[in-house]
């Protein structure tokens, strides 16, 4: 296990950042001190605005931050995958392993959105995002009456998460 070669913390209000050679692992924590959502890049300025744009929670709760160097990307990378493992964040859930939830489809061998939040245990924001990437199955186009909603095939919903986020044990 590497040691970060730097830490940096501070409030979002006296924030300046530059590029690093080295890679950051972030924590972002609201007002409260409560562990929003743990990430990883060199570059914290243009990854934070991206979070700004995109993710609802940011501009709302994210009040302070934590940032720690490492040397490489793969120290970086195992040190955000444990820190979610063990820390918990609210918003993370990618390196998250948690017992998929049993659920009936409405329409058999096909899920909806809703469906697919509940059973992954994912935020329909975060939903929303992994459907507009080309590596999410194509939704189907399924004929009367299971026109309502968006349907994806479950075989290749569950394999997809298969690929990003093992099942629990």
């Amino acid at each position: 296990m590497s040691v970060p070669i730097r830490i940096d913390r501070g409030l979002f209000a006296d924030l300046k950042t530059e590029p690093s050679p080295e890679t950051a692992v972030y924590r972002i924590y609201d007002a409260a001190d409560g562990l929003l959502y743990v990430g990883i890049t060199n570059d914290t300025d243009t990854r934070w605005k991206d979070h700004l744009r995109s993710k609802a929670w940011w501009a709302s709760g994210a009040h302070r931050y934590e940032v720690s160097w490492y040397p490489t990307r793969p120290d970086a990378l195992a040190e955000e995958q444990r820190a979610i493992q063990n820390e918990h964040p609210r918003h993370n859930w990618m390196h998250v392993v948690l017992p998929r939830a049993d659920i009936v489809p409405r329409v058999p061998g096909t899920y909806s959105t809703g469906e697919i939040a509940k059973r992954f245990r994912i935020s329909p924001d975060t939903l929303r995002a992994l459907v507009e990437t080309p590596e999410f199955p194509q939704r189907l186009t399924l004929p009367p009456p299971h026109r309502k909603g968006k349907r994806y095939p479950a075989d290749a919903v569950e394999a997809y998460f298969d690929r990003l986020r093992p099942a629990a044990e």
